[in-house]
């Protein structure tokens, strides 16, 4: 459905559920206000302070090879 790129009718039939419970379910929890909301924010914040760090790395390493480098006068 979301991650198998299967329709609600394969997967359906695969897991032995009808398409409604499928579309209930998704209805459910794959809202703005479903339960998995606060979980997914919270792992896109962290990500996001996760990847401002590595960018901050990544810019003073880029410094530190520019010095070391520098031809020697």
């Amino acid at each position: 459905m979301l991650k198998s790129n299967k329709s609600l009718g394969q997967l359906s039939q695969e897991l032995g559920i009808s398409i409604n419970t499928l579309r209930n379910w998704k209805k459910k929890y794959l809202t703005d206000d479903g339960p998995f909301r606060d979980a997914l924010q919270e792992k896109v914040d962290r990500l996001e302070k996760q990847l401002a760090e590595v960018t901050e790395e990544r810019e003073i390493l880029k410094k530190s090879v520019a010095i070391f480098l520098k031809p020697r006068k």
